[in-house]
């Protein structure tokens, strides 16, 4: 598939900035096909819902950043910057399960937090990454509910106009 299939509509701005970031990051290593390491990577080098994540589950971010870049560097390389890449397998099944989760989630859209759930079930190479790091989808599921929870609870100010 290429990734143009994948619908912009689905994702909201800063996850779809990430697939976007992702395909460049594939190009800029000769690879032809847009994986889950190159995903991991962009949203740890680019966004900050990301590195909280990954900072209150207990995890190294550099650590994780130098795992999914010798992973990357072992992978097969073109001889040259690619014409057109296509999304690979274990990058479909991620965003699949960053579908369902968004569901049970009760969201419109697929976002960050998805997407990072998501990975931690990537049998390529991020789900034991984060295991490594000590982290596991159970813990991610509960941080994003209490997030979420918190978001929805949240005592709203009242602006009196006078």
């Amino acid at each position: 598939r290429k990734i143009m299939q994948l619908k912009q509509e689905l994702f909201t701005k800063n996850a779809w900035d990430a697939i976007l970031s992702a395909k460049v990051k594939c190009e800029e290593q000769f690879n032809q096909y847009i994986e889950t390491e190159h995903l991991f990577l962009s949203l740890l080098e680019g966004d900050e819902l990301a590195k909280r994540i990954i900072e209150k589950s207990n995890g190294s971010i550099n650590e994780i950043i130098n795992s999914l870049n010798s992973f990357s560097d072992l992978q097969p390389k073109l001889n040259k910057r690619p014409k057109e890449v296509f999304v690979g397998k274990s990058l479909e099944k991620t965003i699949d399960e960053a579908i369902e989760i968004k569901s049970s989630f009760m969201d419109e859209f697929i976002a960050i937090e998805h997407i990072i759930i998501g990975l931690s079930k990537d049998t390529r190479c991020c789900k034991k990454i984060l295991h490594d790091e000590g982290i596991y989808e159970n813990i991610l599921f509960k941080q994003n509910r209490r997030r979420k929870w918190n978001q929805r609870n949240r005592p709203r100010r009242t602006r009196f106009c006078v």
